[in-house]
């Protein structure tokens, strides 16, 4: 009878409104009338494991506990199975996914001493949990196919017919690089305006739009539209001007340099070995590498190979490591911008998941869940019967208290304890009769197929997880239904899609901070109705106190309306300490008394008694209006406070990307100069440097989207594992408070009530020290985050890149060295 009751309560808590759902839950057995369907008598090929863990095949016949006798299955019937003469079994475990079925093997003489354990596989079992749902009809809208349609649909946006498409990353590389094959450097400079070869563009299939309904007056009033030529605003033609007119100042001082100081490196060199050679000093030195380094080092960095001319008397020279090192620049930005448009997909299923929108695959998987687990718990709700007839659940719940188990049975048979006569250390037979004892039946000692106690462990906590994971599955289900028929989240999600993938097209990896502004939208500025899980954390809270076996205050526990608005308010009055607070609540409160003030006024030109009651509602109003303004300035410099993380996070990929393309440039610029300098200073591992910093440059774009993905999860790690980390922190202090109160006196009340709010006032100011944590780490991520990467595998020099000398200079600033952020 408890079991049926059970069993209708669970289907009362997960009906929801699929019919052809709810006809796949019924075709699989899950209503009232089944209960007593789901039995036990299973059978196939069987294994034996002996206590020492070793398994022992059957076939052997070595430790043959199975009779002979042993039926074949013909339904799905949950039991041991039959074992020889002389042994009787107990259920173990119990796999429903697999159908297999584990017994403990006792001996008759000693019915306490586990001499085996025996298993069994049901097919029978395996197909009455299989589910067989069919994808679910959801053309109307699914945002997967969406997605798709319109990730598909930028890759023809920007599939310029015979001209290749340069989106921002290659612009900006070409641009700094002077590339002469896609930007024509001469008319650049005339025109001052960066203009691209024949056969490339940065204009995408984009125009604006006409209401003209003449064909030509359409093309005639529309234009293209790209934002790719904004982002150099031309000042890249600065730079192609002051290579153009200082190409022959440079040639001639690295010319110079070169025949200055290679000679005199040469004899300096050579005065070295002759005078090792004269004293009969070994010399270990390798000449044929440096000679060799030398040439390569000439061939790659001094010689001249390409000359871009720029007017008829003047050109911009340009060596062989220049030009063969620029490809690479645009083949990682290719792979980069890969990268974050695998992140934008990414975040946004992520996101879009957390308001109901899942795939077609995604909701059958949940429904195929839903059904699995509703199988199981039918089949566990019969086991639980079981085995509350088989012990004394009151003297098993008794024993879990004091050993510290706190569930009904234990999860082993070898639970040890101490006895309090001996003071030895015993097991705990669970197997016993009489009012002390767990057996509700004496005839239950010997008897095979009955569950043993960590079955029924097994079973139970099964049952409660499979209830907690349904409720999330059909919270999950619900909200998909209800996002369904919710247009406007359909809009908002489409063109949110669209033009995130139209700024992935057009700006390639520089525009990854756009994850940051879509995670701002859908976390903090309630753009999209993401569900709130306050009163999910609020009840875990809630449900830990009740399984710890205290309560807390009610000033702390938020309970009942006037306690809830008190705890919040005490809890929001460290927001008032953040700079610029009181500025805001002045403007606030200013705001306010200039909509009261007009009512006491009004008030104070009745007669008699006008003044009187302009007095009496000025009153109220000021202080109306000083709470208002408090609570308002609270809650504002909150919600500030929690978006400063995602602002640390953009402003941050700024610098990191500024910074990359102004390292590129340095490097195009002082690269010819590396020969001279390697020879002048005799050190020609300066070379090998260059090409690893090279490398470690080239591949910062890919360093840069990890870190900026990196610094969007520990946001919200943070935030989840900051609030984990305080509440816990506070429990036992709340839980004292809690127990002073049991013999309170006015005295004590009042100073219990100060000691809360001091509580109360403190958590909420540790909230704010992880916001503020949460911002550092953020920018710290994303501004030196590729840095961090590369000191993993000790890879990172300052080099050329103008982002990791800031770096450096960050760390080992003594004031940033008590906040630095490492790993």
């Amino acid at each position: 009878m408890k079991s049926k009751i059970l069993l209708i309560l669970v289907l009362c808590i997960y009906s929801f409104g699929s019919t052809s759902f709810e006809a796949t839950l019924s075709n699989k057995g899950i209503n009232q009338g089944n209960l007593n369907s789901i039995e036990s008598r299973i059978n196939a090929s069987a294994s034996v494991s002996m206590p020492n863990g070793k398994k022992v095949a059957i076939e052997t016949g070595k430790f043959n506990y199975i009779s002979e006798n042993n039926p074949e299955p013909t339904s799905c019937n949950i039991t041991c199975p039959i074992v020889k003469e002389g042994f009787f079994t107990r259920k173990a475990n119990f796999i429903h996914e697999t159908g297999v079925i584990e017994c403990y093997v006792y001996a008759n003489d000693a019915p306490t001493t586990q001499v085996a354990v025996v298993s069994q596989k049901n097919k029978y079992c395996v197909e009455a949990i299989t589910p067989n749902i069919e994808a679910p009809d959801i053309d109307q809208y699914n945002y997967s196919s969406s997605m798709d349609t319109i990730k598909n649909k930028y890759e023809n946006y920007t599939n310029t017919g015979n001209e290749e498409f340069l989106n921002l990353p290659k612009y900006m590389i070409a641009g700094l690089t002077v590339d002469n094959e896609k930007v024509d450097i001469s008319t650049s400079i005339v025109n001052n305006e960066v203009t691209l070869r024949s056969g490339y563009t940065v204009y995408p299939n984009a125009n604006t739009s006409s209401t003209s309904n003449s064909f030509l007056d359409q093309v005639y009033n529309t234009n293209l539209v790209s934002t790719i030529k904004l982002a150099l605003d031309n000042s890249v033609v600065f730079i192609m001007n002051f290579l153009d007119r200082a190409n022959v100042t440079f040639v001639s001082l690295k010319v110079t340099l070169f025949f200055m100081l290679v000679p005199l490196s040469v004899v300096l060199a050579a005065q070295s070995k002759l005078t090792k050679y004269m004293s009969s000093v070994t010399d270990h030195e390798d000449v044929a590498e440096k000679v060799l380094m030398g040439f390569i080092s000439f061939f790659l960095f001094y010689m001249t190979t390409t000359q871009v001319p720029t007017d008829s008397d003047r050109y911009i020279s340009q060596n062989v490591f220049q030009n063969t090192t620029r490809p690479f620049f645009y083949k990682v930005s290719e792979k980069a911008d890969d990268l974050a448009t695998s992140a934008t997909v990414a975040l946004l299923s992520y996101k879009y998941k957390q308001v109901g929108l899942n795939t077609k695959d995604d909701i059958k998987n949940i429904q195929e869940q839903i059904v699995i687990k509703s199988t199981k718990q039918l089949e566990d709700l019969n086991f639980i019967k079981e085995c509350s007839d088989t012990y004394n659940t009151a003297n098993l719940r008794l024993w879990g208290e004091q050993i510290g188990v706190n569930q009904t049975y234990p999860p082993t048979e070898s639970i040890k304890n101490i006895n309090k006569s001996s003071g030895k250390e015993e097991v705990i037979n669970f197997y016993t009769t009489g009012s002390s004892g767990f057996l509700n039946n004496t005839a239950y000692l010997k008897q095979s197929n009955i569950p043993s106690v960590s079955f029924c462990y097994k079973m139970q906590r099964d049952y409660m997880e499979d209830k907690i994971a349904l409720e999330s599955l059909y919270k999950k289900y619900n909200l998909y239904t209800q996002a369904m028929s919710n247009g406007t989240l359909n809009k908002q999600v489409t063109t949110l899609t669209d033009l995130v993938f139209r700024n992935n097209a057009e700006l390639g990896w520089v525009g990854i901070s756009t994850l940051a502004t879509t995670t701002l939208a859908f976390d903090k500025l309630g753009v999209i109705n993401v569900p709130d899980n306050k009163a999910e954390k609020e009840k875990a809270l809630k449900d830990f106190r009740d399984s710890s076996g205290y309560e807390v205050g009610g000033l702390i526990s938020g309970d009942g309306a006037i306690k809830s608005m008190l705890n919040k308010l005490i809890s929001s009055f460290p927001y008032l300490m953040i700079p610029g607070a009181d500025t805001m609540q002045k403007l606030s409160k200013d705001f306010m008394d200039s909509v009261s003030n007009p009512v006491t006024e009004s008030l104070n030109k009745i007669p008699v008694i006008g003044g009187l009651l302009s007095a009496f509602t000025g009153g109220i109003l000021s202080t109306l209006t000083l709470a208002s303004s408090v609570f308002l300035t609270a809650y504002l410099m909150a919600q500030f406070l929690s978006m400063l993380p995602i602002v640390a996070i953009i402003a941050a990929s700024f610098m990191a990307i500024g910074f990359y393309y102004l390292s590129v440039e340095l490097f195009y610029m002082a690269i010819p100069f590396v020969a001279v300098f390697a020879f002048s200073t005799g050190n020609l591992e300066i070379l090998k440097h260059v090409f690893k910093n090279f490398f470690i440059l080239a591949l910062k774009p890919i360093l840069i989207v990890i870190s900026v993905i990196t610094a969007i999860f520990i946001i919200g790690f943070f935030d989840s594992f900051h609030q984990m980390l305080v509440n816990s922190m506070f429990e036992p202090i709340n839980m004292l408070l809690a127990y002073s109160s049991d013999n309170e006196t006015l005295l004590s009340s009042f100073l219990d009530l100060g000691t809360s709010t001091y509580m109360i006032f403190f958590k909420g100011l540790i909230h704010i020290a992880s916001s503020v944590i949460a911002l550092f780490t953020a920018f710290y991520l994303v501004f030196n985050g590729a840095n961090m990467i590369l000191d993993m595998f000790g890879l990172r020099e300052v080099g050329l890149d103008v982002g990791n000398a800031i770096g450096d200079k960050v760390e080992n600033n003594s004031t940033a060295k008590k906040m630095n952020v490492g790993i």
